[in-house]
C-alpha cells in the first residue's frame, strides 16, 4: 500500500532493480540522496501535465489593492490579482457571481457575458508585477468588479501543489513512478542503455495516467488540433488550444505540458 512519498521511491528503485529501500530522504545513501534531488521536482512537473481531477481546486483571487481604481494595473488589463501560493498551474478563471435582483449591477466592469454563465474563455496572463517595491507574481485579466467591496471579482481555477499522496491517483502514482525511475537509473546503475527504455516506460505510464483522468470527467477538446495552431486559434468558450503562442490578450486555457525527459 502506498501510503508515503518514500514508498513511491522505492517503487522507483525496484523498477531499476536496486536492492535498497529508503525510508526518509536523508539516511545517507545513494539512493536516498537521488530521490531526494528529483522527487519533488518530478512531482511538480507531473501535476502540470495534465489537468489532473485529484488537483483541482478553486479559490477566490485577491485582487492587489492599488489595481483599480487609479488604473496602474499593466495596460491593456483592468485587474490585477496575486497568485495563489499553492497554484502550479492556472487553468482558467470565472467571474465571481455577484448580481443585485438577479442582474448585473451597473457598475459592472467584467468580460463579456461572464456574469451570467461561467466561461472558459475569460482571458488573462500571468505575470510579474512591483507591488510595493517587490517583485510578485500576478495573474493580470479584464474579468473584475469596479466598486464592488471587497475587491474579489474572479475565482481561479487551478492545479493544486497537492503533496499528500493519500489524494494521488493510483495511476499517477504509477506515472511518478516511472518518470522517477528513469531520472535515477543511470546515477544508480551506471548503464546508460537504460535509459531509452525508461524514458519509453514513464512515457507510456504518463500517457495511460493521463488518459484515465480525462475519461473521468467531462470530456472536452483539449487536444493540439493542427488546423488551429495553424491558424493560431481555439475552439469555443475556451475548450482548446489558443495557438502556438496564445493570442495577443493571454492564454484563455492552456492545456497541460510535456514531460521533457531531456531535463
Amino acid at each position: 500500500m502506498v501510503t508515503t512519498q518514500y514508498d513511491i521511491c522505492n517503487m522507483a528503485l525496484s523498477e531499476i532493480g536496486t536492492q535498497s529501500t529508503i525510508s526518509s530522504f536523508t539516511d545517507g545513501s545513494n539512493e536516498a540522496i537521488q530521490c531526494g534531488l528529483w522527487y519533488d521536482t518530478l512531482r511538480k512537473r507531473l501535476l502540470r501535465a495534465a489537468q489532473w481531477g485529484f488537483a483541482r481546486t478553486q479559490a477566490t483571487l485577491a485582487q492587489v489593492a492599488d489595481a483599480i481604481p487609479d488604473n496602474t494595473s499593466p495596460y491593456p488589463y483592468l485587474f490585477s490579482y496575486t497568485y495563489p501560493s499553492d497554484c502550479l498551474k492556472l487553468r482558467y478563471i470565472l467571474a465571481t457571481p455577484i448580481t443585485t435582483n438577479g442582474a448585473p449591477p451597473p457598475d459592472l466592469l467584467v468580460s463579456p457575458s461572464a456574469w451570467y454563465t461561467p466561461s472558459r474563455s475569460n482571458r488573462f496572463i500571468v505575470a510579474n508585477q512591483v507591488i510595493s517595491t517587490v517583485q510578485t507574481k500576478v495573474i493580470l485579466t479584464n474579468v473584475g468588479w469596479v466598486n464592488v467591496s471587497p475587491n474579489n471579482g474572479a475565482i481561479g481555477v487551478y492545479t493544486q501543489d497537492v503533496t499528500d499522496v493519500a489524494l494521488f491517483d493510483e495511476l499517477f502514482i504509477g506515472a511518478l513512478a516511472s518518470a522517477l525511475a528513469f531520472k535515477l537509473c543511470i546515477p544508480l546503475s551506471g548503464n546508460v542503455g537504460m535509459r531509452d527504455s525508461f524514458a519509453k516506460a514513464a512515457q507510456d505510464a504518463i500517457d495511460q495516467a493521463r488518459a484515465a483522468d480525462g475519461n473521468e470527467a467531462i470530456p472536452s477538446g483539449d487536444v493540439r488540433v493542427d488546423w488551429m495552431e495553424g491558424r493560431g486559434i481555439g475552439s469555443p468558450f475556451g475548450y482548446g488550444f489558443t495557438g502556438i503562442n496564445g493570442s495577443a490578450w493571454g492564454q484563455c486555457w492552456g492545456g497541460y505540458d510535456n514531460m521533457n525527459w531531456g531535463s
